[in-house]
């Protein structure tokens, strides 16, 4: 277990040489439906899994100074790289978090009178909260808890990340901590995001686009900026086009497709594009209808759970998706039973 340990840690340290990339939008339907969907990019396998996170479990933090304990509130489905890092999800409620990488995270120092959380354990510190984006955003400004700095699991490395947090009403905030600062952007409806710059200045690169027609000049290469505004317009289009599109093609469908604009090629070499890497999976999340789809770049079959029908009898349950036969149903729910 030790050499297994080391040989990860090796993997994820020349991955993070490379590896800051992943893209995330928010759609709305033409019946103010709400989904999300985002990329997984990386430079090596990460064996994406499924983590059933009961309600009403008390958890305790990790951090090293002021540990706290809290008792979850929902039940929630993370998706999980390398069985432990902890990278988007959704709770009872319709309430979505995930994190991407952002360079220029800075958490700031730790204070005796804030209680902490790992970066690590953000995701599931909010799923298990919070039901909206209101309640999330009021209790963070409030400074009810900080995240401290932590490592991408199995190495010396800084994890270093922002989150989008999305409601079932529609409503989004971005999370990033820029000199031990919190800094929220909050929108309502469509909207993405993706990795550096900070997400003031992606807004700046964002207006450039807009003066001159966004939608009609849109970039195509991998860089964050090129993936942020390609995927925000593909989104407003296709949210503005919903009416008029066919009807038997599931809006869950649509937004997969979206992700896949944005997507990176498996081989894509990160040694030579030092800003982005392979798209390992994709997965969208139906806000209203409970559900969560992933799409594995690595199989033929898009996986799909269903929150509303699972018990969580059983908190942290796992389930590993590239060992299921690729000739199973999609809807793998009665797994989780």
């Amino acid at each position: 277990m030790k050499k297994q340990l080391l040989l990860l840690g090796a993997s994820l340290l020349l991955a993070l040489e490379g590896a800051q990339a992943c893209s995330r939008i928010t759609f709305v339907g033409h019946n103010g439906e709400v989904l999300t969907g985002r990329t997984m990019d990386w430079i090596v396998d990460d064996d994406v899994s499924l983590r059933l996170m009961a309600p009403n479990v008390v958890r305790k933090s990790v951090s090293p100074e002021k540990p706290f304990e809290w008792k979850s509130k929902y039940g929630s489905v993370i998706v999980v790289s390398f069985n432990e890092s902890l990278n988007s999800g959704m709770n009872q409620r319709g309430f979505v978090v995930d994190s991407l990488w952002l360079s220029s995270s800075d958490y700031g120092e730790l204070k005796a009178n804030e209680k902490h959380v790992a970066a690590n354990e953000f995701v599931l510190y909010l799923l298990d909260n919070f039901a909206t984006v209101r309640e999330a955003v009021d209790a963070l400004k409030a400074g009810g808890v900080r995240i401290f700095q932590d490592k991408v699991p199995g190495t010396d490395k800084d994890l270093k990340l922002h989150f989008m947090i999305t409601d079932k009403t529609g409503n989004n905030a971005i999370l990033e901590y820029i000199d031990g600062q919190l800094n929220v952007y909050e929108k309502k409806g469509v909207a993405a995001m993706t990795n550096d710059p900070s997400f003031d200045k992606m807004q700046a690169i964002e207006k450039l686009y807009r003066d001159r027609d966004l939608f009609k000049n849109m970039p195509g290469t991998s860089l964050a900026v090129d993936r942020y505004v390609r995927a925000l317009g593909w989104a407003e289009r296709i949210s503005a086009d919903a009416a008029d599109f066919d009807k038997s093609i599931p809006l869950d469908m649509r937004v997969l497709s979206i992700m896949r604009t944005v997507s990176s090629p498996l081989g894509f070499s990160s040694k030579n594009n030092p800003q982005n890497c392979m798209t390992l999976w994709r997965s969208v999340a139906d806000t209203q209808n409970g559900t969560i789809t992933v799409d594995s770049s690595f199989g033929k079959t898009a996986f799909t759970i269903r929150i509303g029908d699972l018990s969580f009898k059983e908190d942290g349950q796992v389930i590993h998706l590239r060992a299921l036969k690729r000739d199973e149903t999609q809807d793998i729910t009665s797994l989780a039973k």
